[in-house]
């Protein structure tokens, strides 16, 4: 399966982009060694998964786009499929709901695990991608949360990723500049022990079913949620109380001592 990569050429000059040595290896690494104890369940999930797609409402099974990574480089991300067919050809990018009738069935539980990114590892492999990371944002509600929250752009200086400390502490209708300051706080934080650590509750959420997102598969935002600023975080929870994102506060706040203290 081929994946495109181009450059959206970032205006910001990254001065601290180099990834720790670990980071590269780690994945590998992680994703050998789950492929050969968990070969069973690997071959289970992409059979099942793709044929149950297929009974649900005879679509595609996969999803693709374009997503900007690392330095600026565009690159096609894959998922499997969650939502109906063609779902924004009469919208647009709009943000989902957490029952929004575009998502199938299948596209339910697939949410709920988050195994709707299982493909993603694809793009892990070619290096476009960490096992953990920000998630990736496409090339124009990139430049439109840029225009807005000009920091933004400093995302782009370390690999997205599959799970990011935004999805696992935070919740599912995080805005832009609330995630920038969980992705920011991860990129000064990076180490060994904080993947190991979010990789490993992001296979508990997944297990578990515990994934509290209803993210559109167009990544999409509303205008109205670009109103606030990364040095204000309006509902950025302290990391200790975000377990079940189910019973996350919309009042709840964090304070730089707190996400320094959960990382």
């Amino acid at each position: 399966m081929a994946i495109r990569t181009e450059s959206v050429n970032p205006t910001i000059s990254i001065e601290d982009g180099r990834e720790p040595r670990y980071k590269r290896p780690f994945d590998i690494v992680v994703l050998i060694l789950a492929h050969l104890l968990l070969a069973p369940l690997w071959l289970l999930l992409w059979t099942l998964i793709p044929l149950a797609i297929k009974l649900d409402d005879g679509g595609p099974v996969f999803y693709s786009q374009r997503r900007v990574g690392r330095n600026g480089k565009v690159f096609t991300l894959r998922k499997f499929r969650s939502m109906v067919t063609d779902a924004e050809k009469n919208t647009g990018a709009v943000w989902a709901t957490r029952n929004d009738p575009r998502i199938t069935r299948v596209g339910k539980i697939l949410r709920h695990t988050a195994l709707d990114e299982l493909p993603q590892v694809l793009n892990v492999w070619a290096g476009h991608m960490s096992l953990v990371g920000p998630r990736p944002e496409r090339p124009q509600l990139h430049a439109q949360f840029t225009d807005h929250t000009p920091d933004f752009e400093k995302r782009l200086s370390i690999r997205p990723g599959m799970a990011g400390m935004a999805q696992v502490y935070g919740h599912y209708d995080l805005t832009p500049p609330e995630k920038l300051v969980y992705d920011l706080r991860y990129a000064r934080s990076m180490s060994l022990f904080l993947d190991i650590k979010l990789l490993t509750l992001a296979v508990i959420y997944t297990a578990l079913g515990k994934w509290g997102h209803a993210v559109s598969e167009s990544g999409a935002h509303g205008e109205e949620q670009l109103s606030t600023t990364a040095s204000e975080p309006s509902n950025v929870v302290p990391f200790t109380q975000a377990a079940d994102t189910s019973d996350i506060s919309d009042g709840a706040n964090s304070t730089d001592e707190e996400l320094d203290a959960a990382a």
